[in-house]
């Protein structure tokens, strides 16, 4: 079974291992994926009115919440629990329910983040994004990312790859020396800056180009697809990577924490890199 929408196949065939995890859950992977793709165009359409620019702060400085945040992860989750009754949900815009401990006992659980890179929506700077991640026992299995600048929809299953519109993607990035890379990262809030731009200081001296989008998850799928070499993050959430580290995985990219261990949903600080170059981006973004 392969789902399409608007005449597009989003999600390819699915790998045997992909098919029998979630087979397992009593669903096709293209039922899963192209669920959440409804989700995700039906809060699109929510967003891209621009009718709900209200936003109030969440308490740290610069971090914001507009209502088309509320209004569109109210939407995500109630087609996704229409459809998987017994789901758990891990939303930026709802209080936490999971945690680190009890993340991996959960069968299905939808990572959602509504709009990321709110202050981009709600200012009109073209960078932002809604992410649907579904984790099987702490476990991505599918993802779903949709661009809403540029209306593409990126969909990911374990073994599947990654499907960007109709077009299956590859890694394309050749790069093999760090002084022809494009590094990306983003800004954190409280005293996370001045960590930021010691950063920031070493790579502009030692990589082609430096880039900030204000969306982590568009950062995560351009590192994935190959706009980007490399991206590191000192204040990552949950649902910045609920959905994009499915895609990192698929396309070969390494993705680890700031002690090069292998990158948990939780963890805080990132490094993505191709794995030949990654222990030197980490040495030079870190200074160690």
């Amino acid at each position: 079974m392969i789902f399409s929408v608007r005449g597009v196949n989003l999600c390819g065939d699915i790998s045997t291992t992909a098919r029998e995890k979630i087979m397992n859950m009593g669903m096709s992977g293209s039922f899963l994926v192209s669920s959440m793709t409804d989700a995700a165009y039906e809060a699109a359409r929510i967003v891209q009115s621009r009718e709900h620019l209200k936003a109030h702060s969440k308490g740290e400085v610069g971090n914001i919440v507009t209502a088309a945040d509320e209004k569109s992860e109210k939407r995500i989750k109630d087609i996704l629990r229409d459809i998987f009754p017994k789901c758990v949900f891990l939303a930026e815009e709802s209080e936490a329910t999971i945690s680190r401990e009890n993340f991996a006992e959960h069968e299905l659980v939808f990572v959602i983040d509504p709009i990321d890179g709110t202050t981009n929506y709600k200012y009109g700077i073209p960078s932002s994004a809604i992410s649907i991640g579904a984790w099987n026992y702490g476990k991505p299995i599918a993802a779903v990312v949709y661009d809403l600048v540029n209306d593409d929809i990126y969909t990911a299953t374990v073994g599947g790859g990654v499907i960007k519109n109709a077009k299956r993607m590859v890694n394309k990035n050749i790069v093999t020396d760090l002084k022809k890379a494009i590094a990306d990262s983003d800004w954190g809030y409280a005293d996370t800056p001045k960590e930021t731009v010691r950063i920031l200081n070493r790579l502009a001296a030692n990589v082609m180009a430096v880039r900030i989008l204000g969306s982590a998850v568009m950062s995560l799928v351009f590192a994935a697809t190959g706009q980007y070499t490399c991206y590191i993050h000192n204040t990552m959430k949950p649902f910045d990577v609920g959905a994009a580290v499915l895609m990192l995985q698929e396309l070969g990219l390494m993705v680890t924490n700031w002690d090069g261990e292998p990158y948990s949903i939780f963890d805080e600080k990132i490094i993505v890199a191709p794995p030949h170059l990654h222990n030197e981006f980490c040495s030079l973004s870190l200074g160690s």
